[in-house]
């Protein structure tokens, strides 16, 4: 009787998952926790295969679908060099945006992290104004509101004269659904005319402030500029112009106000913004070294600057701030006020860390890859008890999809999927079994890291820089026809 009761407790819990609901809060993560934080390969990807380190028995072709634009059938997904990525805050679905090589479609890639399973591209095609032999668009920057609404940033390969705003409603299909697109640049030259603009898209992020949705794109190349978008209609989204200078930061421009005490930015990348309206952006200095600003939520004030050798993504998790480096060697953990690090995570292999999130518990980290290093990574680590056992759950998971489907096939829904995630779950934690990455990893091999300086206090700008829900998985993402520089 006690064993039935255990087990409909349980079940009880993974119901309580899918509606994602979170067992614990930002605010009682300490140094300790990222101190134990290990990165296992969720979801891995290796030339034209998708499969899990944690599964053994979970291996996937990719997906293909009827491009409506094209006569024929393209590989929708690339497999190489992870950039663009964020995840649902429900933690179902994962977005991705990938760069350089494949032979298809650019876009966001949506995967179900029920099953492992990609279910639909969003991307932009501008037949007019189609570069040749590149007519898509590629997405680097992917950001998700707790509304269900996806942002991308939209530009092409060959880097010219435009640059667009994408949103897309989530679908409980697994589809995404387009409410707007809106240029954040453009002018009188047609996209790709290197005669123009060199303009490029980085970070996207969206938070909720106060009463408002935000949305923010940072452009970079001869274009450094960070944009604010007001999405609470997400059909209409506008300037925020109440925001920085009419609603923008202009690095470039003499009357801009952000100080970074003597420092000037080359190149804006990834970013992180609080309920407050706070911006943590990663930033490449003109004078060398690379740092993180904060940016006040008038966006007229930079508050604090730190440099970290590296940094490339920030994400602001309770009371740390992780940083990404671009070596892809590590995730540096630091407290958000005295800036000390107070833990690094490693990561097994790859290219560069491009964004870290928490959902339902679990840290997920995006690797990419790069030309010669072939592969990419979607790493998870459990930060409770309550998150391993719904991890090892997902792996089952996996499993169960992968048995139950052929590997060719992917492009209907996988049936009863919720059902079968709770049967997994349940079956987990009864076992409760030791998970353990007893997968073979990719035979390429990531090249020794340089060992990373310590975030040097910096002042300028102030101060010193300034429940077990459903952990799941990632695949792959969009694609690129034509070589994307960094």
């Amino acid at each position: 009787m006690k064993r039935i009761l255990t087990l409909v407790l349980f079940a009880s819990l993974c119901l309580g998952c899918l509606s994602m609901t979170a067992w614990a809060a930002d605010e009682d993560y300490t140094a300790d926790t990222w101190k134990n934080a290990e990165l296992k390969g969720l979801i891995a990807q290796d030339g034209e295969y998708i499969y899990s380190d944690l599964a053994p028995d979970y291996e996937a072709w990719w997906w293909e679908g009827e491009v409506p634009e094209l006569d024929d059938d393209y590989a929708i997904a690339s497999y190489i060099n992870f950039r663009g990525f964020s995840m649902s805050a429900d933690g179902r679905y994962a977005y991705i945006g990938a760069l350089n090589g494949g032979s298809g479609i650019r876009g966001v890639t949506v995967l179900d992290m029920q099953v492992g399973k990609i279910t639909d591209l969003y991307y932009v095609y501008n037949e007019e104004n189609a570069l040749p032999g590149s007519p898509f668009s590629y997405a680097k920057g992917i950001a998700a509101d707790d509304r269900g609404y996806v942002y991308a940033g939209f530009a092409y390969s060959v880097n010219y004269n435009f640059l667009e705003l994408g949103i897309a409603k989530q679908e409980d299909n697994g589809k995404l659904t387009e409410v707007a697109q809106i240029p954040v640049y453009t002018n009188d030259l047609e996209p790709g005319d290197e005669a123009g603009t060199k303009i490029g898209v980085n970070g996207v992020e969206v938070a909720k402030v106060g009463d408002k949705y935000l949305c923010f794109v940072m452009s970079n190349y001869d274009h450094d500029v960070l944009y604010c978008y007001d999405v609470t209609d997400p059909a209409k989204p506008a300037l925020n112009k109440s925001w920085g200078l009419e609603g923008m930061i202009d690095f470039q421009d003499s009357d801009c106000t952000i100080d970074m005490g003597g420092k000037t930015l080359k190149e804006g990348q990834y970013m992180a913004v609080d309920a407050d309206g706070t911006v943590w952006l990663c930033v490449d200095f003109n004078e060398g070294g690379n740092g993180i600003i904060k940016i006040d939520a008038t966006g007229i004030n930079c508050t604090a600057v730190v440099e970290l050798s590296g940094v490339y993504s920030i994400a602001h998790i309770g009371k740390f701030l992780l940083a990404g480096l671009k070596d892809g060697s590590a995730v540096k953990v630091l407290d958000d006020a005295s800036f000390a690090e107070v833990a690094s995570i490693t990561v097994p292999e790859a290219d560069r860390v491009t964004r870290m999130q928490v959902r339902n518990d679990t840290l997920y980290v995006c690797g990419a890859g790069n030309d010669s290093m072939t592969y990419n990574y979607i790493y998870a680590a459990p930060l409770t008890a309550d998150a391993q056992a719904a991890l090892d759950a997902q792996a089952a998971n996996f499993n169960k999809y992968q048995q139950e489907n052929d590997k060719g096939d992917e492009t209907e829904p996988a049936e009863d999927s919720t059902a079968a995630q709770t049967e997994a779950q349940t079956e987990a934690a009864t076992n409760a079994p030791e998970t353990e990455d007893t997968t073979e990893a990719p035979t390429t091999t990531a090249p020794e890291r340089d060992a990373q300086t310590e975030p040097a206090a910096k002042g300028g700008c102030g101060s010193v820089l300034g429940g077990a829900a459903i952990v799941a998985a990632i695949a792959l993402g969009a694609l690129v026809i034509a070589k994307k520089k960094d």
